[in-house]
C-alpha cells in the first residue's frame, strides 16, 4: 500500500524534475534528502520515525535509511503515472448515473474555482437535457430530428 509521504517523495520524479537515472536524493528542493541523513545532521523539526515506521523500518540508523532509499527507488521504478492520470487530472471517478446526478446538482452553482472540464461537462449535460425536453414536447425522437433540415423552422 502506498502512503501519502511516499507519494510526495516521488513528486520530483513524476514531475520530470529529475532524469530517470538521477537518484531521488539529488532533488534538493525536497525534504527527501534530509531523511537519508543521520539524525544529528537533519533539522530538529523533521521527524522520520512515522515515515520509516509506515514502511516497516524500525530503526533510524544507516541500515534503516539505506532500506528507505532502496524502497523509494524501487517504488519509483514501479510508478506508472499514466495509470492514474484520470484520477489525478480529472474531477470525477464513478458510474455514469452518479456523474449525471452530480452534474445536475452542480448546474448553475459553478463559480470561478471550477475548472474547464467540469464546466464543459455541465454545459453538455444541460444542452442534452434541453434537447430531450424539446423533443418530448414535439413528440419527436432523435431520429426525427436528424431527418429534418438544419433550416427547418420547427
Amino acid at each position: 500500500m502506498t502512503n501519502s509521504s511516499e507519494v510526495v517523495k516521488l513528486n520530483p520524479a513524476r514531475a520530470k524534475l529529475l532524469r530517470p537515472e538521477d537518484p531521488l536524493g539529488e532533488f534538493r528542493w525536497s525534504s527527501y534528502p534530509e531523511y537519508l541523513k543521520r539524525a544529528q545532521q537533519r533539522p530538529a523539526w523533521l521527524r522520520v520515525d512515522r515515515v520509516l515506521g509506515e514502511l516497516g523500518i524500525r530503526r533510524d540508523d544507516a541500515a534503516g535509511r539505506r532500506c528507505f532509499a532502496e524502497l523509494m527507488e524501487g517504488r519509483r521504478s514501479k510508478d506508472r503515472p499514466g495509470e492514474w492520470k484520470t484520477v489525478r487530472r480529472g474531477w470525477f471517478l464513478g458510474g455514469t448515473q452518479l456523474k449525471e446526478e452530480l452534474l445536475a446538482r452542480m448546474g448553475s452553482a459553478m463559480g470561478e474555482h471550477h475548472g474547464g472540464v467540469e464546466k464543459q461537462e455541465t454545459d453538455e449535460q444541460k444542452a442534452q437535457r434541453l434537447v430531450l425536453e424539446e423533443l418530448g414536447q414535439r413528440r419527436w425522437t432523435e431520429q426525427d430530428l436528424e431527418k429534418r433540415r438544419k433550416t427547418d423552422a420547427a
